[in-house]
């Protein structure tokens, strides 16, 4: 009885009910925001270079404190591990053992572990090599020793510092051959870096 009232009716209650799925479903959607991440590049990762000021002593090898220059070159690998090569060498003349006057330096390449606070000061320690030479104008003699060191920077700009740093650079018996016993040459130097 009445057919096409029933289907109309029909019709008409599964719109209704579709429709009312629609919208249930348009509530339960939601939409995910992924956040996009900015990150700054360290200036604590990169190459770098220094000059310094030093001051060079050397146990059972000569009685004074001797003035020398520092050259730094290293690249980090991240704000905690850089690799670093030094250059040391007198600024004047000196007498040694009353027998040589002459000048001496070294070269050196450390493994640099460091911390880093507040962005602004590094703590850092030096472990590696280094090949020490003494030039008394007429031969030059050289040795090898293990060598270490701590020290501090502190960054000024974005990309300049300054560092104060100890360094042992030889600690060894004999030195080539020049004397016997042990002698020890260490370095206090304070210079400049800048960041690439």
């Amino acid at each position: 009885m009445y057919p096409l009232r029933n289907i109309f009716l029909f019709s008409v209650a599964t719109s209704l009910w579709l429709s009312a799925q629609s919208d249930i479903s348009a509530d339960w959607h939601t939409e995910v925001t992924i956040p996009h991440v900015i990150t700054e590049e360290s200036p604590f990762e990169g190459y770098y270079a220094s000059l310094g000021f030093a001051i060079l002593e050397a146990q059972h090898l000569s009685a004074n404190e001797h003035e020398g220059v520092v050259l730094t070159g290293g690249y980090n690998f991240t704000p905690y591990v850089a690799l670093e090569g030094r250059l040391q060498h007198t600024i004047e003349h000196f007498n040694l053992q009353e027998e040589y006057q002459g000048e001496f330096g070294s070269l050196s390449l450390f493994v640099k572990p460091q911390y880093l606070m507040m962005n602004i000061v590094t703590l850092y320690g030096l472990l590696g090599y280094s090949r020490f030479f003494l030039d008394d104008g007429t031969e030059e003699m050289h040795d090898d020793s293990l060598s270490y060191g701590i020290g501090a920077s502190m960054m000024a700009t974005d990309t300049t510092g300054i560092y104060l740093d100890y360094t042992s650079l030889y600690d060894d018996d004999g030195f080539d051959g020049l004397q016997e016993g042990n002698i020890h040459i260490k370095s206090i130097s304070m210079g400049f870096f800048y960041t690439f």
